[in-house]
Formats: C-alpha cells, sequence, structure tokens
C-alpha cells in the first residue's frame, strides 16, 4: 500500500496520524519544536495542563519514538523532528479552514 503522507512510509503515517488525532500530543510535539527540550514542569506550565493529561499522551509518543528522554527531559527524535514540521503545517491549514 501507498504512504498516507507524501514522503513518509505507510507505518510512519499511521505514526503522525496517531499524534494529529489528540490535541496534547500535537501540542506537546510543537512545544519541544518550539522550546527544545522539555521536563514535565515545563511541559505542564507550557500547556496549562495536569499530569494525567499529559502522562498517557507522552507515553504514547515515546512509544511511537517520536520524543525520548534525555537528562529528565523529553527531546525530538529523528523522526519526531520530522514529524514536528507535518504537525505544524497540518495545524496552519486547520487554522486557514477554521477562518
Amino acid at each position: 500500500m501507498s504512504s498516507l503522507i507524501r514522503g513518509y512510509s505507510e507505518e510512519e503515517s499511521q505514526r503522525i496520524f496517531r499524534i494529529l488525532s489528540f490535541t496534547n500530543k500535537s501540542a506537546i510535539v510543537l512545544d519541544i519544536k518550539y522550546k527544545g527540550p522539555r521536563s514535565l514542569d515545563d511541559l505542564k506550565k507550557d500547556l496549562s495542563a495536569q499530569v494525567m493529561a499529559l502522562y498517557f499522551p507522552l507515553q504514547d509518543l515515546e512509544k511511537d519514538k517520536v520524543i525520548a528522554t534525555n537528562d529528565d527531559k523529553y527531546v525530538l527524535t529523528e523522526f519526531g523532528e520530522r514529524a514536528a514540521k507535518t504537525v505544524e503545517e497540518a495545524w496552519k491549514e486547520s487554522e486557514k479552514i477554521k477562518a
């Protein structure tokens, strides 16, 4: 089967759809993209979220190899860097549609 998102494999496309399906996941990925490595406390403050609202999305993002931990901070993986650009583009397009 061909890729669902241009430039990504079928499996990578599915991982990106899982990010886009949940606002918290997208927000986490973009926060790390814009601000660099973030601790759990940083993410709580940046996203005005409770720990439990971040816990499962962070677990899923790590499982999908979008983020990793480094010195108690979350960082984007190589795939995460590419995915963050796609997420950012998708959010910009959705804003155009809303306007």
